[in-house]
């Protein structure tokens, strides 16, 4: 019921009053210690972030989702793992702390039993870290198993930023994309 009165409130704009109703959910959440909740919790998880990212206060929960990322690790909760070090790496990407969300992608391990939406995203994130760090070849690859994996029939917005970012690491790299791309 938390989540659906979360949901409603972000998809009628109430920003504000979305995060701080998030902020009660997430702590709500946190006081239970059931196994059963970790589909569940992650999906607030994500929709915390989502209600700081549209008031643009992500700093603000950074050290909520640190938190939160090692409880689950230490509950062994593989979805709440993965959704949580994309929240993390999405949150360090948009204040372009490129050095942390680099440490922080280079001392944890993804879930292999995640979704292949988180780990569509996971991709994208590691490829994008890598387009700024120079790597291209990295960055291309992780982008272009992003893209392959990524579903066809819905996420367009998803799959439009895969490819800009895509097309530019190639440009980057001297190649020419095709022009079917364009």
């Amino acid at each position: 019921l938390l989540t659906l009165v979360l949901t409603t409130l972000l998809r009628h704009n109430l920003d504000e009053d979305a995060a701080q109703f998030a902020s009660m959910v997430v702590g709500r959440v946190r006081s239970f210690n059931r196994r059963s909740l970790d589909t569940l919790s992650s999906k607030v998880f994500f929709y915390f972030s989502l209600a700081y990212e549209k008031i643009d206060k992500l700093e603000n929960i950074r050290s909520t989702l640190l938190a939160l990322y090692r409880t689950s690790c230490l509950h062994h909760d593989e979805i709440g793992q993965a959704v949580l070090l994309n929240l993390l790496l999405r949150n360090y990407l948009h204040y372009n702390l490129v050095d942390q969300a680099q440490a922080l992608a280079a001392k944890t391990t993804f879930p292999e039993s995640a979704s292949n939406n988180q780990f569509c995203r996971y991709l994208y994130y590691t490829g994008r870290l890598e387009a700024v760090q120079l790597e291209y070849s990295d960055a291309y690859m992780h982008l272009m198993m992003s893209a392959r994996k990524a579903p066809q029939d819905i996420g367009e917005g998803f799959s439009r930023s895969v490819q800009k970012l895509m097309v530019i690491v190639q440009l980057l790299m001297g190649d020419i994309p095709e022009r079917s791309l364009f």
